[in-house]
């Protein structure tokens, strides 16, 4: 999966090519990202006494499968991000 490339600078120095995240991949991992952001938000509430119900303590308890899924892992291992097109605001459709 790591190839390596040359650069087109003049320089034609060797720069390895780091494996991206798919288009889908990208879209799954801003998810995960956005429900980590959610438990992290429900931990410092919990943190500072508040109480949880039962929905937000079954999230709270499901962080380690969000953090161990297979796109987490590519990202920790330096998958680069991609860019998502963006979404046509035409209301004319």
């Amino acid at each position: 999966q790591w190839s390596t490339q040359w650069s087109t600078k003049a320089s034609k120095t060797w720069k390895p090519r780091v494996p991206a995240l798919t288009e889908d991949e990208e879209r799954k991992a801003r998810k995960m990202k956005k429900k980590l952001r959610e438990i992290a938000a429900l931990e410092d509430w919990l943190a500072t006494g508040e109480s949880l119900d039962v929905l937000q303590q079954k999230k709270v308890e499901s962080k380690a499968e969000f953090e161990d899924c297979e796109i987490m892992r590519k990202l920790r291992e330096g998958y680069r991000r991609c860019e998502l097109p963006a979404k046509s605001l035409d209301v004319t459709k």
